[in-house]
């Protein structure tokens, strides 16, 4: 089952349930199938400024591609957080969010981590950068919150109404 899906341009890459992670550099004519080491289920993807990819997976573990959808390395995440939305924003920092509202960001691919918990019930299931500045995260009953100054700081925004619950979200 493919539960995700992203593209930097020249090499498109789906995740599975099942661990592993297949790449096409030609529009999906043909495919190479990666494994990633497990156990591992891959929940979201990401391309990233320099054309590497992220993703995350169900076992807290950040995994990093490169430019051609391969060479996938992992690295553990906040094991108290439950990731569900992944993104690179234009510095290349890598953005994830996940249960408890918690935000995770990783300025070194994973090696270290910040925390930032916005003290809600709720699971956050967007993140996204439009620019270098700006940035939008979603979640559970309507929850929005926005940046911009790059992420340094979070404001909470107005509910989007009937406790909406995207699973995704394209902020312009």
């Amino acid at each position: 089952t493919f539960q995700s899906a992203s593209s930097n341009g020249k090499v498109l890459v789906a995740g599975t349930a099942s661990g592993a992670v297949v790449a096409s550099a030609d529009g999906g004519r043909s495919w190479t199938r990666h494994t990633l080491e497990g156990p591992a289920s891959v929940i979201a993807l990401a391309a990233c400024p320099d054309g590497s990819f992220a993703g995350i997976d169900f076992y807290r573990r950040l995994w990093i591609g490169d430019a051609a959808g391969q060479g996938w390395a992992a690295k553990p995440m906040d094991p108290k957080v439950d990731p569900l939305a992944v993104t690179c924003d234009p510095a290349g920092r890598v953005w994830v969010v996940g249960s408890h509202s918690t935000l995770l960001s990783s300025a070194d691919r994973g090696a270290t981590w910040t925390k930032r918990d916005f003290g809600q019930d709720a699971l956050l299931t967007t993140v996204q950068f439009v620019d270098d500045k700006h940035g939008v995260i979603t979640g559970e009953f309507g929850a929005v919150l926005t940046t911009a100054d790059g992420g340094a700081s979070w404001t909470e925004q107005p509910a989007i109404p009937g406790d909406f619950y995207p699973y995704a979200t394209l902020s312009t």
